[in-house]
């Protein structure tokens, strides 16, 4: 006569383990969609394009008339027009800070239409506000040399 023992406690281990094995993996799939779903999306961006027409070269930062952060648009030449790629989309208004490299040169409000169409076209007036405050121009007048 043969005595066999069949461990029942082994076979029901080993088939809840599995069973806990597949329930941690899908728990951890979802969590982690779950977390990917709730990152911020990145933002939208889009090609600007400003015409400088002054003599100064403007560093350009653009906020919101709602929101004051400031976000990098371009530096723009003087007398130059500038296209920029991948600037993060500030909404259906901008608002243009200018700044040359001695001193702030003001404010532009613009409609993202107008800088997508390549239409955003700073005014040359603030030549005239730089220059009483002091500040000198990146170029020279050719009408000033001899």
């Amino acid at each position: 006569m043969r005595l066999t023992t069949r461990n029942r406690d082994l076979d029901v281990s080993s088939r809840s383990g599995a069973a806990v094995d597949w329930w941690s993996l899908i728990v951890a799939v979802v969590v982690t969609v779950s977390i990917g779903l709730m990152l911020p999306a990145e933002p939208d961006r889009v090609t600007v394009t400003i015409d400088n027409p002054s003599d100064h070269r403007l560093y350009i930062n653009a906020s919101t008339p709602d929101d004051a952060s400031l976000s990098f648009v371009t530096i723009v030449g003087p007398r130059a027009t500038k296209s920029m790629p991948d600037v993060i989309d500030r909404g259906s208004t901008w608002v243009l800070h200018l700044r040359t490299a001695g001193a702030p040169a003001g404010t532009v409000e613009v409609s993202r239409a107008d800088l997508v169409n390549g239409s955003a076209v700073i005014p040359s007036t603030i030549d005239d506000d730089l220059a009483a405050a002091g500040v000198p121009a990146d170029v020279n007048d050719p009408e000033d040399v001899p």
